[in-house]
């Protein structure tokens, strides 16, 4: 069919149809940037005048150099907050735990300059044990876990034998670090040296332990009692010396009371009033019922503890003196008007 002639003095005007390789619904958007902190892209003008195009390129560059200068200060912020933590932090990236950041306190605590890893694998430069002995496989510092794993660790304690020959102990903390889908993009740790803890923890039980056997050797018993609680405390020899069984029986005033013998209790009772009310050391003999049915003859001494002038423990010691009290009777009865007697007798009859 032939094409319908114009009529003579109208143009036709002809409707640009739009391209099937580039629908309208498909055009390709305007160049866009985005910056950190940002809601809206900046897009390039759509004007194609010159100067307006200097303009805008003047503003992204201020723009730029405003976000390189706030990267800077976060930067700078970060580090001088590192620095300050009075605990020692690492750094790493993920997934190949490259050593990035540290600060002082690690190499206080190692006793060298900072060994920046390059992989997990680097981790067994350092010498970690387990409390089994065990030697830290590169995989098990809890930085790798938290790397490898998203696992997050807690106050895991580690044994460091350091380069110079120096053992130390560190209580570990690690996390790992994740962007908004979830992806582990780095990891954190943080160290508390309890090298200083450990050495006071080991020298109490050392002292404990002396204590314990000095107390074995001279047979004496120590115990406490907590004036606000009314907690009782005994030591093994106090429990031996009572004749009772520490698995079965739990000390008490009350309890106690009730080992002693009935004719010394109103007396014994009397005693520790006084030392919380003068505040002064006493000592007094007494004596104990044992679960069999036989008496010993015990000695205790005891003394306050105040705090603003108020006694709030008492602390004491207690030892058996049933030999010495038997000997004193014997001694006792020898020298009596019949002992004498006794004794008189008996050297005439060997005349």
């Amino acid at each position: 069919m032939s094409k319908r002639p114009a009529k003579p003095g109208k143009s036709v005007k002809r409707k640009n149809k739009p391209s099937k390789k580039n629908p309208p619904s498909q055009q390709a958007p305007s160049p866009a940037l985005f910056f950190a902190g940002g809601t809206a892209p900046l897009r390039a003008p759509e004007s194609k005048d010159e100067n307006l195009g200097e303009g805008y390129l003047h503003s992204l560059i201020d723009q730029l150099h405003q976000l390189v200068g706030q990267l800077k200060t976060e930067r700078h912020f970060l580090e001088t907050a590192l620095k300050q933590m009075p605990c020692g932090v690492v750094i790493a990236d993920a997934p190949s735990g490259r050593l990035r950041s540290a600060n002082d306190m690690v190499d206080e605590f190692f006793h060298e300059p900072f060994y920046s890893a390059k992989t997990i694998d680097d981790y067994s430069h350092w010498n970690g044990f387990h409390p089994d002995g065990r030697r830290y496989e590169a995989r098990e510092w809890p930085m790798a876990r938290a790397l490898l794993f998203g696992e997050e660790v807690r106050g895991e304690e580690i044994c460091v034998k350091r380069v110079d020959g120096t053992v130390g102990y560190m209580e570990v903390n690690a996390s790992p670090i994740c962007d908004e889908k979830g992806k582990i993009v780095a990891g954190i740790a943080s160290f508390n040296d309890v090298t200083e803890r450990k050495a006071a923890h080991k020298g109490i039980r050392e002292n404990v332990e002396r204590l314990r056997l000095a107390q074995v050797a001279t047979g004496v018993g120590l115990w406490e009692r907590d004036l606000a609680t009314g907690k009782v405390f005994w030591s093994d020899e106090m429990y031996r010396i009572m004749g009772q069984d520490p698995a079965t029986f739990k000390p008490s005033l009350e309890s106690f009371m009730e080992c002693v013998h009935p004719d010394d209790r109103e007396q014994l009772r009397n005693t520790l009033e006084e030392m919380i009310v003068f505040r002064k050391e006493s000592s007094t003999q007494f004596r104990a019922v044992w679960p069999d049915g036989t008496v010993h003859w015990l000695q205790g001494r005891g003394q306050p503890f105040c705090f603003n002038n108020d006694p709030i423990r008492i602390f004491g010691a207690t030892v058996d003196v049933t030999v010495h009290k038997l000997l004193e009777e014997k001694l006792s009865g020898s020298r009596s008007p019949r002992g004498v007697k006794r004794k008189a007798k008996a050297a005439t009859g060997d005349l």
